[in-house]
């Protein structure tokens, strides 16, 4: 089984940065925010969804556009791939409620 630490790496890898680095720099913190949930690998669940809302938070001011040259830049696709992690975080959130805890789990 994962540890607490590995745990934290493991949000950070799977969910990259954003380029001022606010998840690794608020990693405890989210972490921290879960300590009442015993399960490790539900309280890592719960940890990752605030990770993604705190990564949301910080590209919510990006959205597509098209130059006069006809270039289009899609800089919404960060926060699109985040709300699809997200909703699939929660099915997986819902199914360990469901199943007792850790359910759901690889």
């Amino acid at each position: 089984m994962p540890t607490e630490a590995e745990y934290k790496q493991l949000i950070q890898d799977e969910l990259g940065d954003s380029t001022s680095g606010a998840l690794a720099a608020n990693i405890d913190l989210l972490w921290s925010r879960f300590d009442s949930v015993v399960d490790l690998d539900l309280h890592y669940l719960y940890a990752k969804r605030a990770a993604i809302d705190l990564l949301l938070g910080q590209v919510r001011a990006q959205v597509d556009f098209e130059t006069s040259s006809g270039a289009r830049i899609d800089l919404d696709q960060l926060s699109k791939h985040l709300l699809a992690m997200r909703e699939s975080l929660e099915t997986e959130l819902t199914a360990s409620s469901a199943g007792g805890v850790g359910a759901g789990m690889a």
